[in-house]
């Protein structure tokens, strides 16, 4: 019976290891979501739209020492294409260049921070005097891919490495 009782112990602890182990490489592994009321606006304005799928990658590597924060806004079909490159005003002159050769075109520009749909005039009579270079970030349009990216930048430092960041590795 002793012999009997050390098996069932023995399997016991065994199957608890097991499961521990098994518990704390689910939790290594897991994906590491970020909770959607600690996204950027824009990723909540368009999550859950029809046609368009909407990420959000807090602390993107830009090089050795800056990571930003990003939202990828990607078309899942033509409808949230054409509703993208609306809502972001994307030029049609610079739409019917890409659509020429949509391998090689990005479109790139500068928006208030938080309202990336919006271009920030700094310059010329229309400027807004409230816009400094600290208060800027960068959004880029990839047209082969269907996707507009924004790079969640705090100062003019950040812009200026990301700007110098290959996109074509993100995108």
């Amino acid at each position: 019976m002793s012999q009997a009782f050390d098996r069932k112990r023995f399997w016991l602890v065994l199957g608890v290891l097991v499961l521990a182990e098994s518990a704390a490489l689910v939790f290594v592994r897991r994906p590491r979501t970020v909770p959607e009321g600690e996204c950027s606006g824009v990723y909540q304005c368009y999550a859950h739209r029809e046609g368009m799928e909407a990420s959000f990658v807090r602390g993107f590597p830009i090089n050795d020492t800056l990571k930003v924060d990003v939202t990828l806004l990607h078309a899942a079909d033509g409808a949230g294409w054409d509703t993208l490159l609306c809502a972001f005003h994307i030029p049609a002159a610079v739409v019917e260049m890409a659509e020429e050769d949509p391998e090689s075109e990005l479109f790139e520009w500068q928006s208030p921070r938080g309202r990336p749909e919006t271009r920030a005039i700094t310059k010329g009579p229309n400027r807004d005097p409230a816009l400094t270079k600290d208060s800027l970030e960068l959004c880029v349009c990839s047209f082969a891919e269907r996707q507009i990216v924004v790079y969640h930048t705090r100062n003019a430092k950040e812009v200026s490495a990301v700007r110098g960041y290959d996109f074509e590795k993100m995108i």
